[in-house]
């Protein structure tokens, strides 16, 4: 049985599929691929962090700093990125700690200004008793980019991404 979450008031919205919501089944490992998704819209970097097992392969970045620095990396370069999850967060079959999201991600062009999109099928890899992200990878690569028709998704939020200093590292915080 599947529920349907609105991620803006965390409510039943089962009659509105709308690709800023999340559909999110029973599952531990769906939910926490779900609140990755969450998390990164949020620019979320600490709580990203938090998920990953320290052996992390994700993005071709390989150990916990190394795959925290390149998500930092990428908000870096597309301060304004957005992904909206039209189909959820799903189990392959005969695996529950392997979770399929298809994404469209949205973002600003820095030189031209205009709001891209382009989208991608991947997977996440959860711990079987923790649930700590092993690795992300891609199932279908993503496709070229293209202007957004009508720019970020109607309920979309996207915040500025900033990086601020903290101690010996970054911590990375969204400016509304």
């Amino acid at each position: 049985t599947k529920i349907h979450f609105d991620i803006d008031t965390n409510t039943d919205s089962s009659s509105n599929m709308t690709p800023s919501s999340f559909d999110f089944a029973t599952s531990p490992y769906e939910l926490e691929a779900a609140r990755y998704g969450r998390l990164a819209n949020a620019h979320d970097i600490a709580a990203m962090s938090d998920q990953m097992a320290d052996e992390a392969v994700c993005y071709g970045n390989e150990g916990k700093a190394a795959v925290v620095q390149g998500l930092a990396s990428f908000r870096a370069a597309h301060p304004r990125v957005w992904w909206a999850f039209p189909t959820g967060f799903q189990a392959l079959p005969g695996d529950p700690t392997s979770i399929r999201f298809a994404f469209d991600r949205y973002w600003t062009d820095s030189s031209s200004g205009v709001v891209m999109v382009s989208s991608a099928v991947e997977v996440v890899k959860l711990h079987p008793s923790t649930c700590h992200i092993l690795s992300i990878g891609l199932l279908k690569a993503a496709s070229d980019p293209v202007p957004a028709q009508g720019g970020y998704p109607l309920h979309s939020h996207p915040v500025e991404f900033v990086a601020e200093e903290a101690g010996a590292g970054s911590r990375l915080r969204p400016q509304l």
